[in-house]
């Protein structure tokens, strides 16, 4: 009688061991999905952010008097438009934009495609965030860039068009995983958003 009670004891004690460990792991699973389904839901909002900044840049004609190359002043504008549409100030996140335009000197050339400058403007740079390590090289950039006839009120003979590369970064602190992770690969521990464009003229 004693053995079978014993026995008894040592099952129930290994159920409630192994109960344990199986609730351990099921919450930690559902940690890790909540923890993944936040993160997509800033990316989704971080991807409509920069679509719109990035719709605001392009429309030269309607906001910029039809400037191609924006000014400090624009993007001091463009940066207050995604603090609004953030709901935040430009110290929890990162803006960069880059631009591909022609090097001066240069004569316009349908069949030429001539070498490209790069103009930049960024706000303050924050931990978490190294927006220089992924962005696109000027060549690439360039490589997009088309030739057009804008309208009379600009160039009569034709120009290529600059390139936009729009960068948002918001550091990894919004996902616990990416946060994680990020201590292998710093490129993980952040979300960043690129939209490239050339402006309607």
């Amino acid at each position: 009688m004693a053995m079978l009670i014993k026995n008894f004891r040592s099952e129930k004690g290994s159920a409630a061991v192994e109960f344990a460990f199986y609730i351990f792991i099921f919450t930690l699973i559902c940690g890790v999905l909540m923890d993944m389904t936040f993160s997509l839901i800033k990316k989704s909002e971080l991807e409509r952010v920069n679509n719109s900044l990035m719709s605001v840049l392009r429309e030269r004609n309607a906001f910029y008097d039809g400037r191609s190359i924006p000014s400090a002043l624009d993007f001091n504008q463009i940066k207050e438009v995604a603090n609004t549409l953030l709901g935040t100030t430009d110290k929890s996140y990162q803006l960069e934009l880059r631009i591909a335009l022609p090097a001066s000197g240069s004569v316009p050339d349908p069949g030429v495609r001539p070498s490209f400058a790069e103009a930049i403007f960024n706000t303050q740079k924050i931990n978490g965030c190294e927006i220089d390590m992924n962005v696109s090289n000027i060549t690439q950039l360039g490589s997009l860039s088309v030739f057009g006839q804008p309208p009379a009120s600009a160039d009569p003979n034709g120009m290529w068009y600059p390139v936009y590369e729009l960068t948002i970064c918001m550091p990894g602190a919004v996902s616990y995983f990416n946060q994680f992770m990020g201590i292998f690969n710093k490129k993980l521990a952040s979300l960043y958003i690129k939209n490239v464009a050339i402006p309607r003229l």
